[in-house]
């Protein structure tokens, strides 16, 4: 059985997934600008590194087609210098008509995983997924800029 846990997001704990139909109803509905992940496209100041510069926070949504085993620069503004935290919120897979979140891994042949680096200031992604490919991706990140 499906549990709804807010408006727009269900769980099912058989196969650990989660379904969400309008990602910013969601957001809205967890009120998750409250959290320490804002969840916004707009850089937000989220903290302060030890060298005194600022640690940003934001959403970077993703329209190419993710294939497993492939590199993806997701940033182009050129000016990142560290990445503290990359996290995969969601893709769309149009094979099985269903969306994806987070880290998703269930038994061995069904996963999605990303590996972020900093490469020339920008951010990139090798994406490792047995599902054909991705689409309409999510990704949190927290970074600091220079």
């Amino acid at each position: 059985a499906s549990t709804l846990l807010a408006s727009n997001i269900t769980y099912t704990p058989k196969d650990s997934t989660w379904k969400v139909n309008n990602v910013e109803a969601a957001i809205d509905s967890l009120k998750l600008s409250k959290t320490s992940d804002n969840y916004s496209t707009e850089e937000k100041v989220v903290g302060t590194w030890i060298d005194g510069k600022p640690l940003y926070q934001k959403i970077i949504i993703s329209n190419q087609e993710l294939k497993h085993a492939t590199s993806y620069q997701i940033t182009s503004e050129g000016n990142v210098e560290t990445l503290f935290k990359a996290e995969h919120i969601r893709s769309y897979v149009s094979k099985e008509s269903a969306w994806y979140y987070g880290e998703y891994n269930v038994g061995g042949n069904d996963y999605i995983h990303i590996l972020p680096s900093v490469q020339n200031g920008n951010i990139s992604i090798y994406v490792l997924s047995a599902k054909q490919s991705l689409t309409n991706s999510m990704f949190l990140l927290n970074i600091n800029s220079s």
